[in-house]
């Protein structure tokens, strides 16, 4: 639904008028320069909507390096069911080719002297590209969930990515992955599992500052497809301004689903999380 809406949105866009002549926009991480038309697909063909403008590396002196902190308000429904507070920081350095990233991300509640929350979720990315529409990524990712019994699970794996669509309006890609999974639950043996990561992202741009974001996974084991997770995250990003010392400031509003077909017996196959942030870029 996210998706359509926003489909809507943009062509509208599209059909009403063009941004300020000068103007840039942030396609996921990478600035699109909206002045260049050169290398863009040739518009009497296809619509400025469905077009490709590659990515250019930033030029000498411009940022690359950035520090992201985001205190969140939480609210819960599964595993969870409560109202909290959490956040995430991490570092991350992007030239608009290569991007790494790391990030911590947490949620700690206590209600009348009972922990009724704990989660957490370490993230190692790196991203290349390597071809015009083609990336190279490799990631590894660590998580733990006390309400869900999880102690542990990591998922580690790398693949290539597809850039379909990339323009001021649109980022659209798909990506696969093979992933070496080891997980651990309470009262649970270990497992090692090989699995498959699928992901289908798209990213709006509505205005100079509003986006739309979503990202749907689907991470099977690689030889039992009744064993599967999905994982869908949408949300909805508003710069509210921009400082020289201060890169941006968001107000950002998201759902997250997790879904795991293999749950433990006595926890929810289905967590939801609504999350209301504010985002620092430094």
């Amino acid at each position: 639904m996210v998706s359509i809406l926003s489909y809507i949105l943009v062509l509208y866009g599209v059909i009403s008028g063009k941004p300020d002549s000068g103007s840039a926009v942030r396609s996921g991480t990478a600035v699109i320069n909206t002045t260049d038309y050169s290398d863009w697909a040739d518009k009497s063909l296809v619509p400025e909507f469905f077009s490709y403008h590659p990515p250019t590396k930033k030029p000498k002196g411009q940022k690359r390096w950035f520090f992201i902190f985001s205190p969140k308000l939480n609210s819960f429904l599964g595993n969870n069911e409560i109202l909290s507070f959490g956040g995430n920081a991490g570092l991350e350095y992007n030239d608009s080719i290569l991007e790494v990233q790391a990030e911590y991300s947490a949620m700690y509640s206590r209600a009348q002297g009972e922990l009724v929350a704990h989660i957490g979720n370490v993230v190692l990315r790196y991203d290349n590209y390597v071809f015009s529409r083609w990336e190279f990524f490799t990631f590894s990712r660590f998580t733990y969930d006390v309400m869900a019994n999880l102690k542990v699970r990591n998922n580690t794996g790398a693949g290539m990515k597809f850039v379909a669509f990339r323009n001021r309006y649109l980022l659209t890609d798909i990506s696969g992955a093979p992933v070496l999974q080891f997980e651990k639950y309470e009262q649970l043996d270990r497992t090692f599992d090989i699995r498959f990561s699928l992901r289908y992202r798209t990213n709006m741009f509505l205005t100079k500052g509003i986006s739309l974001n979503s990202a749907v996974f689907y991470i099977p084991a690689f030889y039992n497809f009744s064993d599967y997770r999905i994982e869908l995250d949408a949300s909805g990003k508003i710069e509210l301004f921009t400082l020289p010392t201060l890169q941006s400031l968001h107000l950002i509003v998201s759902y997250t689903l997790r879904f795991n077909s293999f749950a433990p017996s006595g926890t929810y196959k289905g967590d939801h999380t609504t999350t209301i942030a504010i985002e620092l870029r430094i």
